[in-house]
């Protein structure tokens, strides 16, 4: 599993200042309100009242928390404040029943009111006291602050950093601001970048003088983090796992993330260089296949979750290809591409068990139906896209045989690169039949019946391919690639031979279904304003985005789209050749796969027709450095079974996960055995459960009336409970 866990140590740092806060501090922490200072929680305080005492008087029948709607900054674990429950009128205080009922994670309160931050996130929590019938409530703000002297700068060194450079400083935009180095300029991430939680650390990469120090500060309103590196050639620092943690955690979905940067080269001071980015509230799910290929290899098929440290090799041998089902059960690839051309659908729920296979490339990019039972085969015989496309018809996965396709047979002759919505009920696909590769279509889907209705071309572009077609959870986008390729490749001659008539340029776009409109992706393609932001410029890195994939359930308020891409990756991968595919692997390809943000549709302001709903992209991190990476397929992970250990209900063959140990809204720890055994430190459990009531996030439904938080914005989304960012 790869879910963050509240309970991540800060390190090392952490502690030795937690340790210098507890020495040098006789008196308990102080509360931070607008004055700067606050009540001290070692103040005396009238003596309770029983708890069984009556109210009296109805004037006084209320409750209240004191102090209210207070600041407390934590520079680690173990910052207190101390509160109280009183009635109203009499001012008396009662022994109140206490309770944190939003921002568990941040910290804990005890039986007698102790608030004590947990040290690994900040934000708002809500405190609840409850007394008889009464309760009442306030929030708590807690501001994480870091000090992080990873590089062990003297004292000296951060002052220099702190004070800023000569020029730049102070400038809140992205851009080169480096002031005494014009060349110090972000490489990566982004500017505007979302990320999600749950992943490894991004390298944060910047060009310029290569540094002797660096000073990193991250701020936002729960958090403020003061990093100190040392020096790196060529400029680049990475976050340790629990300062990541600390900062995905903190921000809220409204929190606007500044990222600055001053460096010390030779004594001289340069910048800040500033970006924002903003955190999405989830991590994301399932697992991400694809395709790898070095110089001296066949290819191979390997899968990663996003936030694993490595991926996992599945196939080789040259099993590429793939189409993976939603439900993350089945996948289907061809092999042996050198020798005798066959495929084959597997089990991923069982060791990769050979289903069914076929002759040639039948089932080379089928598309398969949401739980992998049925599958299109992708069109694409003999060779590729204008080298030969076969007839597209509907197979059992399971036999291998075909089956009737009432209003696809006779009507639908080459359905090229068909793919189905997460939810089953339509089919997408290039419509080879009347457009040559230039037209994309849809029909309408009934699984019951094998029926397809409704054709209709969806987009035409006259000086374009379109390839990869892929459905939003929510059935109203469709991502594609719009390729100068005929073939729907992303190689050159080079590498693949006489497939190739050339060097394929690509942008990534989107048609919006109901008003069949289209347009291009600029931000995750890389541009702002009509200009291009990567860091080389269009010549180097534009115009090579290619096979977009989407994972099947909304996160965090976003949808999410993996893809290939043949731009440069920072300061890390930057081989002048972008189609570079040498086989001596000196250096590393520039074929890589990239995560980007979608927007969901606000169900107030609905969209009227295509337009750019995505955001700067980031580098799926884990992938291997050195090998060309491509055709990420996106889909949830082999679900588990009843009393299984889960971390949400998408994990789920039953739709649904809960907690059965530990305290109550703490996270789960992701690991089945930790769960089983009441989780890892005595933290919750959760499980595989029945269907409830009603379905959390992430979890089962059919409407939106199924989501318990329905009222708080939850809707349903190609059959689970998700949010929007907006």
């Amino acid at each position: 599993m790869f879910a963050n866990r509240a309970t991540t140590s800060l390190g090392l740092v952490l502690a030795v200042l937690l340790a210098c806060v507890a020495g040098c501090n006789s008196s308990p922490n102080k509360l931070l309100g607008s004055s700067g200072h606050g009540p001290d929680a070692s103040a005396d305080a009238p003596s309770p009242v029983d708890a069984t005492m009556g109210f009296g008087d109805s004037a006084v029948a209320e409750l209240l928390i004191q102090p209210q709607n207070q600041t407390l900054t934590a520079m680690g674990p173990g910052a207190t404040l101390q509160f109280s429950a009183v009635l109203a009128g009499s001012m008396s205080p009662v022994q109140a029943t206490w309770s944190v009922t939003s921002g568990v994670q941040i910290g804990s309160i005890s039986a007698a009111g102790l608030y004590t931050a947990g040290g690994t996130a900040g934000g708002t929590v809500n405190v609840q006291a409850q007394y008889g019938t009464l309760t009442a409530q306030t929030q708590l703000h807690v501001v994480l602050s870091i000090v992080d002297n990873a590089g062990n700068l003297p004292p000296s060194e951060q002052q220099q950093l702190t004070a800023g450079g000569d020029a730049g400083a102070g400038d809140t935009d992205a851009g080169p601001d480096g002031g005494a180095d014009a060349a110090f300029a972000w490489l990566y991430p982004y500017d505007g970048t979302v990320f999600p939680r749950g992943l490894l650390p991004p390298t944060l990469q910047f060009g310029g003088v290569p540094p002797d120090a660096v000073y990193l500060h991250i701020s936002f309103g729960s958090l403020d983090y003061q990093g100190f590196f040392g020096p790196s050639n060529p400029g680049r620092i990475t976050l340790s796992a629990a300062a990541w943690t600390a900062i995905t955690e903190s921000a809220g979905s409204g929190d606007s993330v500044q990222v600055q940067l001053t460096k010390l080269s030779g004594g001289v001071v340069a910048g800040p260089i500033t970006e924002h980015w903003t955190i999405a509230q989830g991590s994301l799910k399932g697992t991400v296949y694809y395709e790898s290929r070095s110089g001296s290899s066949a290819g191979s098929t390997n899968r990663i979750r996003p936030g694993a440290a490595q991926p996992e090799v599945l196939f080789t041998t040259c099993t590429v290809c793939h189409y993976v089902s939603a439900d993350g059960s089945t996948l289907v690839a061809e092999s042996d591409i050198n020798a005798v051309r066959s495929s084959a659908a597997y089990d991923l729920t069982n060791a990769q068990a050979v289903l069914s296979q076929a002759a040639g490339e039948t089932y080379a990019f089928a598309a398969l139906y949401k739980d992998g039972t049925i599958g299109m085969s992708g069109g694409l015989g003999g060779v590729l896209g204008s080298q030969g496309v076969s007839p597209s018809q509907l197979y059992d996965i399971k036999t291998g045989m075909q089956i009737p396709a009432t209003g696809w047979d006779g009507t639908i002759t080459k359905g090229v690169l068909p793919s189905f919505s997460p939810d089953g009920t339509q089919i997408v696909f290039n419509h080879f039949d009347t457009g040559q590769g230039h037209t994309l279509a849809t029909m309408g889907f009934n699984r019951t019946t094998t029926t397809f209705s409704s054709p209709v071309d969806i987009a035409t572009d006259p000086n374009n391919f379109l390839a990869y077609p892929g459905f939003t959870p929510d059935n109203e986008w469709v991502v594609l690639d719009a390729t100068s390729d005929p073939d729907f490749l992303t190689c050159a001659p080079a590498c693949c031979g006489n497939f190739a008539p050339g060097l394929p340029k690509a942008d990534l776009e989107i048609v919006h279904t109901p008003s069949k409109t289209i347009a291009t992706l600029d931000s995750l393609n890389g541009l702002a304003n009509g200009q291009y932001y990567l860091p080389y410029g269009e010549a180097a890195e534009g115009h090579m985005n290619f096979q977009p994939t989407i994972l099947p359930v909304a996160v965090g308020g976003y949808y999410w789209v993996v893809f290939t891409s043949r731009r440069e990756y920072g300061n890390l991968v930057n081989t002048s050749d972008p189609y570079y595919c040498s086989d001596s692997s000196a250096a590393p390809w520039r074929k890589k796969l990239w995560v980007a943000a979608l927007d969901i549709d606000n169900p107030e302001t609905p969209s009227t027709s295509a337009h750019d709903i995505s955001h700067p992209a980031f580098y799926l991190d884990g992938q291997d450095l050195q090998t060309g990476n491509y055709r990420g397929f996106w889909a949830l992970s082999p679900c588990e079974q009843m009393g299984e250990g889960c971390q949400s209900g998408d994990e789920c063959c039953s739709g649904f996960c809960r907690q059965v140990t530990g305290d109550a809204g703490a996270p789960s720890t992701g690991d089945a055995a930790d769960d089983a055994s009441g989780g890892a430190d005595g933290g919750p459990s959760y499980v595989c459960v029945p269907p409830q009531a009603c379905a959390n996030e992430y979890e089962k439904c059919t409407t939106s009336a199924d989501c318990c938080g329905m009222s708080q914005g939850l809707q349903c989304i190609a059959g689970y409970c998700g949010t929007t960012a907006q």
